[in-house]
């Protein structure tokens, strides 16, 4: 099941995934793509109507989660 969230975007990628976080109750996001699948490295280009998935580092067995 896919958990979808609007918010304000922030000023910077570091409060956009700590946020995401407090949203999600304690998931730790670590990275941000777009619908495309594009990596997205810097809060600037994301633009109004963007779909961003966050996604979960597992250490354990090296796999990515959308979420």
């Amino acid at each position: 099941m896919q958990l979808a969230k609007l918010i304000i975007l922030p000023d910077s990628l570091e409060e956009l995934l700590r946020v995401a976080s407090d949203k999600f109750g304690g998931y730790k996001p670590t990275k941000v793509i777009n619908a495309e699948n594009a990596e997205i490295d810097d809060i600037s280009v994301v633009r109004d109507g963007d779909h961003l998935f966050l996604l979960h580092h597992d250490s354990d067995n090296m796999n990515f989660d959308v979420t």
